[in-house]
């Protein structure tokens, strides 16, 4: 029960990071950090299948990004692996399918071994830039460099909302947790015949919820352009800074 709770807990772990750190990743401009990360996962997605050595140029990088930013690699790479899974299904598929040799520095590997391990990189690095992105950029400054970027307001109200109601979603988990072990402190963790009403009542919970923050919201009429106007301006240095890594991310991909 305990470790379900802190697992809860520290669902706003990136949040903080971005909040409280003060590294010089930290303070860069957020829509410049979209950006590179943007470009970082374009990069990464269009690498060939057997092109091991590029990915590994691209870790490198990720790396030394993570380490600027003095966040814990350990923390976003444990976060990363989510995704595993289902890079797994798709990559042991690929087994099956493809029985070619590809010859790599005198070594011979099957085609499809290789397919599964960039898949496998290709997850993870993707992962590791957009939870990088979170852990230095405040999920507001995000939000209002997508209004500053005209994207429209219905899909950065959802992606607000969505970011938000997940947050409250674990505050009612959170409460109703501590309701539960109060009612049976002998037991450590949910018991199976409960789990099925403790959800219902966690969806319930948070149906109302929704509906007090959306009559809330509608009361001060709320308006995602106005609401989200607080954007950096984008200064000559940043342009630099974009083609400075564009610039690395095109020597990766000439040189392995």
């Amino acid at each position: 029960m305990s470790s379900f709770k802190t697992s809860l807990s520290k669902f706003g772990y990136l949040e903080q990071l971005a909040a409280n750190g003060t590294s010089s990743i930290h303070r860069l401009n957020p829509l410049l950090k979209i950006i590179l990360s943007l470009i970082y996962i374009i990069f990464v997605v269009t690498a060939n299948y057997f092109d091991v050595l590029e990915l590994l140029g691209y870790l490198g990088l990720i790396i030394i990004m993570i380490l600027l930013s003095k966040v814990s690699f350990y923390s976003l790479l444990k976060r990363s692996l989510i995704g595993l899974p289902i890079s797994l299904c798709i990559g042991i598929s690929n087994l099956f399918f493809a029985n070619s040799v590809v010859d790599i520095g005198g070594v011979l590997i099957s085609s499809g071994v290789l397919s599964l391990i960039t898949i496998v990189l290709k997850n993870i690095l993707c992962l590791l830039a957009v939870f990088l992105l979170m852990a230095t950029t405040r999920f507001e400054s995000i939000a209002c460099e997508l209004v500053h970027l005209k994207v429209p307001s219905i899909f950065v109200l959802q992606l607000v909302m969505i970011y938000r109601y997940i947050f409250l979603l674990v505050e009612e988990a959170l409460i109703m947790m501590q309701a539960y072990q109060l009612k049976n402190p002998n037991i450590n963790k949910i018991a199976f015949k409960d789990m099925g009403s403790f959800l219902g009542t966690l969806l319930v919970r948070s149906f109302k919820r929704s509906s007090e923050v959306y009559n809330a919201m509608k009361c001060r009429g709320f308006d995602v352009r106005s609401s989200y106007l607080n954007y950096e301006t984008f200064k000559i240095e940043n342009y630099f800074l974009i083609m400075m890594v564009l610039g690395m991310m095109i020597l990766i991909k000439v040189v392995f």
